[in-house]
């Protein structure tokens, strides 16, 4: 995969085909590793936000903002889940 800058603030990203299974392997690899790092942050960032919006104060309000957190995360992983898997997808078959 290669990121080229086009113009002002536009980057093209053109995916190769994988032309064996160890090249492939790797490929899978390298798109699990950056999901996970991007599912973890996303999760920590909403989390954090959340936490530090916390209205009213108190054991309830913390109460309130934890369950808003946890449906906030899974709908934001799930949006990033289908990006990851379409473009991990795209990157270990070699379609264009």
């Amino acid at each position: 995969m290669f990121f080229d800058l086009v113009g002002e603030g536009t980057i093209r990203v053109t995916f190769l085909a994988v032309p064996n299974r160890t090249t492939a392997l790797l490929a899978k690899a390298v798109v699990v590793a950056l999901a996970s790092g991007v599912v973890g942050l996303i999760a920590g960032l909403v989390a954090c936000y959340r936490g530090l919006n916390v209205s009213g104060g108190g054991a309830k309000a913390v109460g309130n903002a934890v369950n808003e957190t946890v449906v906030y995360a899974f709908m934001a992983l799930f949006v990033i889940n289908v990006v990851v898997t379409a473009i991990g997808i795209q990157m270990t078959t070699g379609s264009h």
